[in-house]
């Protein structure tokens, strides 16, 4: 994808802060030092960005200084044609003398991923345009009006230069590109389309430009990414095996797992993956870090399984992903009988940052939760003794919903601040104990039950048939269980443990550990 480079120092300003840049202004003069100006008058600022410990981009405001130069230029005319010839070829060679000084290092390959650049992050700047490889998989259509939203268009390649360069980058971004060729007026135009490409960080998708060759691919068997984010615990990684099983063998859509886990169970996880069929999926292993959650939890000895931080994880979806609009986030204990895709679908209305299962949407569970004496209302997570929560305004006979399944907007997420908002709640219940204990799961679910209050879209119920884990002994009907599209054995009683209910149908999916570090419980083990 091209566009036009910054024209203005405010625009890279935004830039900068957007990537959370540290910035520095250094005025650069000749002249009288002490006003900070050119022997013309004309300020010359350079602005630095600095991402993270790798990204260095020089924005300097060249447009600026040749508009200026081009101002005084007209006001300069006539018999001061001459000074005002004299000032552009100054400027000119100022701005080729601090690029040369400021990006010298850079370019000369001292500081590793470092550009110099006028453009935004992550473009390349040639002759005058910007560049933009995106990591996202699109069909033809898709990508278009995804580089219209950005200001730019895809790339037309129409001259041999162009083709080089476009050649270039391609070897440097190693994965899947497409081409398609186009007849205009019995001239054949090489169209690549950037913004379909780079798949070389995915498992198990192999570079087509380790053979030097391009994978030629029409739009049409173009497919749109599917992220499916799941948690890999220890002492219960088998449940997030039979999950990814459960998915990966009930759909043809192009799913691409995000497995977090501690440090200590990747190692793990992947081992599992690779020594088995799954080493067929498409995977990224993320290490969670569990001191961004220090000072935010309160203790609770009711169920002490709840306080592990990979119970956390759904809050911090924006940090862990970053390219795609819209993830999926499910719980470890499910298992997913139809097709991801329909999931995928689920429409957000508008102002909508994710979407979830109401605990009150399906008669069928109804029976289920009087049976075990279950509460399926905000009376069941928040203490509604404590004022901070009837400030609230939220009745408690409220339905609540289950976060165990969630189609998330990221970019309503990001928006509206989300993480930011639950990190508040889990720090006032700290300092003021707010959560009620009776469903014993209050502790991730009850701030999420605040933030997303009355702003959130529904999941078609069958998508989350739920409550399979809270008693050994309450069942559900065969009939119904087969037209379930996902199972939730949310509750004590687990399917790869002992006692449980309908754990058959888990195990259909559940794949041995190839370490034998993981076992089912079963009566006669």
């Amino acid at each position: 994808m091209v566009t036009q480079p910054y024209a203005s120092k405010e625009e890279g300003k935004d830039q900068m802060e957007d990537y959370g840049c540290t910035q520095k202004l250094f005025g650069l003069f000749t002249g009288d030092s002490e006003k900070g100006e050119t022997e013309a008058g004309v300020p010359l600022m350079l602005w630095l960005a600095v991402e993270g410990h790798s990204k260095q981009v020089f924005q300097g405001s060249s447009l600026s200084c040749l508009n200026s130069a081009q101002n005084l230029s007209e006001e300069l005319s006539g018999n001061n044609q001459n000074m005002s010839d004299d000032l552009h070829r100054s400027t000119m060679m100022m701005l080729d003398k601090l690029k040369e000084h400021f990006c010298g290092e850079l370019e000369s390959g001292k500081a590793e991923h470092a550009q110099c650049e006028y453009c935004p992050l992550g473009w390349v700047l040639r002759h005058g345009k910007c560049y933009h490889f995106s990591e996202k998989k699109k069909n033809w259509s898709d990508s278009e009006r995804f580089c219209n939203s950005q200001a730019g268009s895809l790339a037309v390649i129409d001259n041999e230069e162009e083709k080089t360069f476009i050649m270039n980058r391609m070897k440097m971004e190693k994965g899947y590109y497409w081409l398609g060729l186009i007849n205009q007026i019995l001239l054949f135009l090489l169209v690549l389309t950037i913004c379909v490409i780079l798949y070389n960080k995915v498992h198990k998708v192999p570079s087509t430009l380790n053979n030097e060759t391009i994978d030629l691919e029409s739009p049409e068997e173009m497919e749109e990414e599917i992220p499916v984010v799941i948690c890999a615990a220890a002492g219960r990684m088998g449940a997030a095996v039979a999950a990814i099983s459960s998915i990966y063998s009930n759909t043809d859509a192009n799913v691409l797992f995000y497995i977090v886990g501690l440090k200590n169970t990747i190692p793990h996880i992947r081992k599992w993956i690779e020594n088995s069929k799954l080493k067929e999926i498409k995977y990224k292993t993320v290490e969670f870090n569990p001191m961004i959650l220090k000072g935010k939890i309160r203790p609770d000895a009711s169920r002490p399984e709840l306080l592990q931080p990979l119970n956390f994880v759904r809050y911090y979806l924006p940090l862990l992903i970053h390219k795609y609009e819209k993830v999926i986030y499910l719980d470890d204990d499910v298992i997913v009988q139809g097709d991801i895709q329909e999931l995928y679908n689920t429409k957000l209305a508008p102002g909508h940052a994710a979407a979830f299962s109401d605990d009150c949407d399906l008669p069928s569970t109804h029976e289920m939760v009087r049976s075990v004496g279950m509460q399926n209302t905000y009376m069941g997570y928040l203490d509604y003794r404590k004022q901070t929560i009837r400030d609230l305004g939220i009745s408690p006979s409220t339905c609540s919903f289950n976060p165990g399944v969630i189609v998330a907007n990221m970019t309503e997420w990001k928006h509206q601040r989300i993480t930011k908002q639950l990190e508040k709640w889990m720090q006032r219940n700290v300092e003021e104990n707010l959560y009620s204990s009776t469903l014993g799961g209050g502790v991730a679910t009850s701030p999420m039950l605040i933030v997303f209050h009355g702003k959130y879209s529904t999941i078609n119920p069958l998508w989350h048939v739920r409550h399979l884990g809270w008693s050994p002994d309450a069942r559900y009907s065969e009939h119904f269980l087969q037209e379930a599209k996902l199972l939730h054995w949310n509750g004590r009683y687990k399917p790869w443990d002992y006692p449980s209910v309908h754990n058959d149908l888990w195990e259909n999916w559940f794949i041995p550990d190839p370490s034998g570090k993981f076992k089912m419980i079963r009566p006669n083990s």
